[in-house]
């Protein structure tokens, strides 16, 4: 392998034939951050972790420091990169089970406000301004958000987008292999069982979900996303796909607890 690299300095005024030098330090090898961290001449600390290319946006730049971290700890422990993602997606899942828990509830209230909604829109069809106070009245009165079911979506928006740039950044995680056929968790899954077995999942927990009173617009939504999420995947870093695979199964289960929950507290 050849490679190649270029300095360049600040410029300075040098007076005929004097000189003048320049300090620079070299490091040659795979960016593992740790390695570069450690890079120290004379115990001067030079930054040299910032040649990692971690672009992106501000939140996804801060949230993939902490996500290799993370899988370096799970690591540590089991040995295998792909078993360190799933763990950490049981580590998010965890922390993120409160507001997601809220969301869910909020998602079953507002289906049983379905009937009262559609009377809303009945009673002032020609009048939508006066239906949309109505409805967020409606919403006030029995604790509902509008966006509640949004959260999830959003709270896992940047981790996805934060992971996918670990997975093309951190030469720890370069030709992982998992298990069976997947022998790289940064390139995408060769047989493409993964991203299919993910969209199946997510079209699953979709079909849990509270039926919404735009109960067609939630159907067409159940189909689209899925297939939009798989496509995208079939070409995406097989970790990541992996990553949504067990966040959909936890979030299967999380639904089946939220529907237990609500049986229990409002018997037939």
């Amino acid at each position: 392998m050849v490679g190649e690299a270029s300095l360049r300095f600040a410029e300075r005024t040098v007076a005929a034939k004097a000189q003048t030098s320049y300090a620079f330090a070299i490091f040659a090898g795979p960016k593992v951050s740790s390695d570069l961290e450690a890079v120290r001449p004379g115990g001067v600390e030079i930054d040299l972790d910032k040649a990692i290319d971690r672009s992106g946006f501000p939140l996804v730049s801060l949230l993939a420091p902490v996500i290799l971290t993370l899988l370096k700890f799970f690591h540590g422990y089991v040995h295998n990169w792909g078993v360190a993602i799933i763990l950490l997606t049981l580590f998010i899942k965890l922390i993120t089970f409160y507001p997601t828990q809220r969301s869910l509830l909020s998602a079953k209230k507002m289906q049983k406000l379905g009937p009262k909604m559609n009377a809303i829109r009945k009673k002032y069809e020609n009048d939508k301004q006066r239906q949309s106070v109505e409805t967020m009245n409606l919403y006030k009165a029995h604790g509902v958000s509008p966006f509640g079911g949004c959260l999830p979506s959003l709270i896992q928006m940047p981790i996805w987008i934060a992971l996918y740039s670990t997975l093309n950044y951190a030469v720890e995680l370069y030709r992982s292999p998992f298990v069976f056929h997947i022998h790289d968790l940064t390139d995408k899954d060769p047989y493409y069982i993964t991203p299919l077995l993910m969209g199946g999942v997510m079209f699953l927990q979709m079909r849990m979900s509270p039926a919404s009173p735009d109960n067609e617009q939630q159907k067409t939504m159940q189909v689209m996303m899925p297939v939009m999420f798989t496509a995208f995947s079939l070409v995406l870093p097989s970790g990541l796909a992996l990553y949504m695979l067990t966040s959909y199964l936890i979030g299967i289960l999380q639904q089946l607890y939220v529907n237990h929950v609500d049986r229990k507290a409002n018997p037939a």
